[in-house]
């Protein structure tokens, strides 16, 4: 006679294997699809915040305006100037003193301006970092969120860089009411050509003896057709850094000399998968980067 295998056994033994198997999946699954989910959440999330904080740069056409008054700056030295080498070059003496005495103010003047751009550098920083602490400050105190054997927390602001968007001008036309003014910058490469603006990545100085004086101008979409280019946020590759404003929680005393019209946000989002058998967190860490930048111009260069 043949042994009978206990097949009844086996079988239920298969079955069990199985059904653990399917629900092993079924949680792993289901675990994934959170991380997953989180990971878009925290995307979300910061794309908010980039985008909230990119609208406090140009409330009220602010940097506009600083664009604006440096171009109306820079015209009033140089045709100043002009002033000046006609009273010389005509011996119009009686003219002279007051020419001199114009172009001072005009220097002076711009001295202000100069000031003025500087202060709005330091204002913007100081607003996009106050935002950052509001927002780590809420975050620690939201706590984690759980779900079977993970847990995650809110995303942490790891590093906050401000800048500008790659190949946008400023919202200032070179305009040709000053023939002499108009040649020269195009001579020296201060004006796109295409568009007749003027860079943002230059120092459009004057000539000699002014050339001691600063004209920067501050990257920003122009008024177009009746139209203002809105805070949106963009792509993460068309933003240049002008450096890092808030770096590992530590605000960064790094100094900068542009006016920004967009920054970039890297957070943390920390992922604990508990070991249940051994109570101990096996922490992952999900990265996302969203860039923001200002809304444009509200009104033409004159």
């Amino acid at each position: 006679m043949t042994d009978k295998r206990p097949s009844r056994g086996n079988m239920t033994l298969l079955i069990s294997l199985t059904i653990g198997l399917i629900v092993a999946i079924g949680v792993g699954g289901l675990i994934f699809n959170r991380v997953l989910l989180e990971r878009t959440r925290s995307q979300y999330a910061l794309d908010a915040l980039s985008l909230s904080l990119a609208s406090t740069i140009n409330p009220g056409d602010r940097v506009g305006q600083v664009n604006r008054l440096e171009e109306a700056s820079r015209e009033l030295v140089f045709t100043s100037r002009q002033a000046v080498d006609a009273c010389s070059s005509q011996e119009l003496a009686g003219f002279t003193r007051v020419s001199n005495l114009l172009l001072d103010e005009a220097r002076s003047g711009h001295a202000l301006v100069e000031h003025e751009r500087q202060n709005q550098i330091s204002i913007i920083r100081k607003e996009i970092l106050e935002a950052v602490h509001s927002y780590e400050n809420k975050r620690d105190g939201n706590g984690a969120l759980g779900f079977l054997t993970i847990k995650t927390k809110n995303p942490k602001v790891v590093r906050v860089d401000i800048g500008r968007i790659k190949n946008v001008d400023s919202n200032i036309e070179s305009l040709t009411a000053i023939p002499e003014l108009y040649e020269y910058d195009r001579q020296r490469g201060y004006v796109d050509r295409s568009s007749n603006l003027f860079k943002c990545n230059v120092d459009a100085k004057l000539p000699v003896p002014d050339s001691d004086l600063v004209f920067r101008f501050c990257a920003l979409p122009a008024y177009v057709g009746e139209t203002c280019s809105p805070p949106r946020n963009t792509n993460f590759d068309a933003f240049e850094s002008f450096g890092s404003i808030f770096l590992n929680g530590v605000d960064s005393r790094a100094a900068f000399n542009e006016i920004p019209d967009a920054l970039q946000i890297t957070s943390n989002m920390d992922v604990d998968m508990a070991d249940a058998a051994k109570k101990q967190p096996n922490l992952a860490t999900l990265s996302a980067v969203s860039t923001g930048v200002c809304s444009g111009a509200t009104s033409e260069s004159e």
